[in-house]
């Protein structure tokens, strides 16, 4: 594989008062959105290959010029499609909230954004935000909770954030948190748990992005909760003479005519 296909180069234009010169903190902070934007779409690339024996590359260690020839030609494929105004395909919303950072400096003192990757020159529109904002959609709120399995904490985020791992939906869903609200947190590492608060949604997407949290409880370990049987035995005489389907019928016919 070409050294060229697992790297990218970035051209940022200065506005005409700096006569096209590119301030340094401009150039430091468009470096870390594309770093940050890098390592989201490292995850979903991951996640989407769980159990593939072809690992990603971590764009975040030393040898951080050679990102690897699936990241680089997805990340193309993505400036493409945003541009175009469409989703890119394989893009988690979290991903796509982080490429919308790629325009930051736009229109303050970077007058053009130019990405060469795999041998296409793409420009980042003016408008790169709008459109980015318009294939996230609305953002919705509401109050509710959520399970899953914690099993990544960023204690170095601010605020700090969890991950919680459901076991339908989103592969992971990120949680806001206050460290006064989750005490005893290290205790809940590798559990599953039901994360209640603010519960965060973008268009019709029918699974929470994002969670604020305002508690979390430890749910009970499976091999704890009583079988059926233990159940069915706990009130031998619950059902009288009748059978538990006999049971069960009279119950529903009593409801259905009420």
């Amino acid at each position: 594989m070409a050294a060229e296909n697992r790297r990218f180069r970035f051209c940022l234009k200065g506005s005409p008062t700096d006569e096209g010169n590119v301030r340094l903190d401009d150039l430091k902070q468009f470096i870390e959105q594309v770093l940050t934007a890098l390592r989201s779409l490292e995850r979903d690339l991951s996640e989407d290959a769980a159990g593939s024996t072809e690992a990603v590359p971590d764009p975040a260690k030393k040898d951080a010029d050679d990102l690897g020839p699936e990241l680089v030609s997805t990340f193309r494929s993505g400036l493409s499609s945003v541009a175009r105004g469409e989703a890119p395909e394989g893009f988690s919303v979290e991903t796509l909230e982080r490429m919308q950072g790629l325009c930051s400096v736009l229109r303050r003192n970077v007058d053009e954004i130019e990405f060469q990757v795999e041998g296409q020159s793409l420009s980042l529109p003016a408008d790169w935000d709008l459109r980015i904002r318009k294939l996230l959609g609305t953002e919705f709120h509401s109050h509710g909770s959520y399970r899953g399995r914690l099993e990544a904490v960023n204690l170095h985020a601010s605020p700090p954030l969890l991950y919680i791992y459901p076991i339908t939906g989103p592969s992971r869903i990120r949680c806001r948190f206050k460290r006064e609200r989750v005490p005893g947190l290290g205790d809940l590492l590798e559990k599953w748990v039901d994360v209640r608060g603010v519960l965060k949604y973008r268009g019709e997407d029918p699974f929470p992005l994002e969670i604020e949290v305002e508690e979390i409880r430890p749910l009970r370990d499976e091999t704890t909760l009583p079988s059926v049987d233990d159940l069915l035995g706990s009130a031998p005489s619950a059902t009288g003479e009748l059978s538990t389907a006999e049971w069960l019928r009279m119950l529903r016919d009593d409801e259905a005519a009420a």
